[in-house]
């Protein structure tokens, strides 16, 4: 009878334990989060702070938070990690007491350019024997917007068609090529076409066209979000366009430098039910640059017309006196859209976020190509359409 009478008294005790914890685990329980920033540049870091506080007597030997973010978001010293799709799951384990609290503080970096959530947060407790599992949602609102890198355009652009892939320049990029001061001697690193012929036979040396700025020089970045010229539907090298967009962050930043009013298009929406071109206006300083770095940062992977259709819709709105065009690929229409502006006296310059041969480049055109080494993609491209 003994033996019968103690099982049943474990029983109850056990029973009854389950009962309370399963019924008081989460009541007074508060769980708050904060964020020293909502907005940061491709790598660098933010804090989440999760604090747990337990306002009751009844303590919490065990109780689990797990934290549903973006994969993006890589959450340091975190142990227990769970990555699936897009999310990742991240988990917290604490032991609790009565009228305690915890604190912890995330490093959460951001390694991709993008808007991306932390959507909620979910607890999970237990009684002192494993014996009831209780679980709570917790909403969780919080958007960080992480805003593309700029690029070293000098180190990882080439120009063929001069001095046989001399490197590109920061005074090539923004340079006017409409307002000429004089000439100058010639130096190794000056483009063929820009030499004064007459200057040089008096001078007996070759000379230059010396360039200078203009206060009407104006800047347009077109943007194209397809990686390859017959792409359908879904982005193929995602990688390329990344590095398009941090090629377009580096030329507005470029741009604002010097003080040149620029402005952006891309055949691409900033949101995922979007449908439109991303068009913006023509302005010049720092307030205007991050204005821009937001847009790119929003772009989504999706191209919503194809280039020449593109090119339609932005032709009579682009009024810049340099034009950039930044593109994964050359074909064609690329080629053509970029000979008709120059005959209409706009300074055209191709940026090719993908690197091809030179044979391959048309030696009319002012086209930077991407060295090998910095091609970023994840798988290896098919044979882009023909430039003529």
């Amino acid at each position: 009878m003994k033996l019968v009478f103690l099982v049943v008294l474990i029983y109850a005790i056990v029973s009854l334990q389950a009962y309370i914890f399963k019924k008081y685990s989460f009541q007074d329980l508060d769980y708050s989060y904060k964020f020293d920033r909502d907005e940061v540049f491709e790598g660098e870091n933010f804090s989440l702070v999760e604090t747990i506080k337990n306002n009751k007597i009844l303590p919490l030997p065990w109780l689990r938070s797990d934290i549903t973010a973006s994969k993006w978001l890589e959450f340091g010293e975190a142990n227990a990690q769970a990555i699936s799709d897009d999310t990742r799951i991240v988990s917290s384990f604490f032991t609790l007491g009565g009228y305690k609290a915890v604190t912890r503080t995330w490093n959460v970096n951001c390694t991709k350019r993008g808007e991306f959530e932390i959507k909620k947060a979910h607890m999970v407790s237990s009684d002192l024997f494993g014996q009831a599992k209780i679980s709570k949602g917790v909403e969780v609102s919080y958007t960080v917007l992480v805003l593309p890198n700029t690029v070293d355009l000098e180190e990882m652009f080439i120009l063929p068609r001069y001095l046989q892939g001399d490197t590109i320049t920061k005074r090539q990029i923004a340079e006017d090529p409409f307002y000429i001061s004089g000439v100058r001697e010639y130096t190794d690193r000056d483009p063929m076409n820009s030499i004064h012929w007459a200057a040089t036979a008096k001078e007996q040396k070759l000379m230059v066209r010396n360039y200078e700025y203009t206060s009407q020089q104006s800047l347009t970045i077109l943007l194209n979000i397809k990686s390859q010229e017959i792409e359908y539907g879904e982005i193929v090298h995602p990688d390329l366009v990344e590095g398009s967009i941090r090629v377009c962050a580096s030329l507005l930043s470029l741009a604002t430098e010097e003080g040149i009013p620029v402005n952006l298009y891309a055949n691409a929406p900033t949101d995922d039910m979007g449908t439109d071109i991303t068009a913006t206006n023509m302005a010049s300083g720092n307030e205007h640059a991050m204005d821009l770095l937001r847009i790119l940062a929003k772009i989504r992977m999706k191209s919503v017309c194809t280039v020449t259709e593109f090119f339609s819709y932005v032709d009579s709105a682009v009024s810049g006196t340099d034009l950039a065009i930044v593109t994964p690929y050359l074909d064609t229409a690329i080629c053509n859209y970029a000979r008709d502006k120059m005959y209409n006296n706009v300074h055209v310059q191709i940026y090719l976020t993908n690197f091809v041969e030179q044979k391959e480049i048309p030696d009319d055109l002012e086209i930077y190509i991407i060295k090998k080494e910095f091609v970023q993609k994840t798988q290896e491209s098919p044979e882009d359409g023909d430039a003529a």
